[in-house]
């Protein structure tokens, strides 16, 4: 997919919001590195849903980006109890992008993910409590 250029980020804006279109740009092009992200059209994404909770003066990269992209929908899947607390996602997210990196697999395939939980259970590398490896990984 191509990048985009100002026009088309500048469109986008004043389609995704309106009303705060034109301080939204003021505010990409503030922000270190903000318009460069939002040459990709699924950073652009992220950024406009992300634009009230990003602060100028802070540096914005494609991380900072994904976490306060991410953050509510992990607090959110917190607060209605599903299986793991946020902080047993991060160490087994962080654990499975280690071992892709590791093996240099661009994916995992879902079936992969319970022999994935039961060996990082069996390693000690993670505690899931009373949680069943099936459980974890769906």
């Amino acid at each position: 997919m191509q990048e985009f250029d100002d026009g088309q980020i500048q469109e986008y804006l004043r389609k995704a919001r309106p009303k705060t279109a034109a301080e939204d740009w003021q505010k990409i092009q503030a922000i270190y590195n903000l318009k460069e992200l939002a040459q990709r059209p699924l950073l652009l994404d992220m950024i406009v849903k992300s634009l009230p909770k990003l602060e100028a003066g802070k540096p914005i990269n494609a991380v900072s980006l994904y976490t306060v992209y991410t953050n509510p929908w992990i607090d959110r899947e917190e607060t209605k109890g599903r299986i793991l607390d946020k902080n047993l996602k991060l160490q087994l997210m962080l654990e499975l992008a280690w071992r892709m990196w590791d093996e240099e697999k661009p994916a995992i395939h879902y079936r992969d993910l319970t022999p994935f939980v039961e060996k990082l259970v069996a390693d000690k590398v993670v505690e899931f409590g009373d949680e069943e490896a099936d459980d974890v990984a769906r």
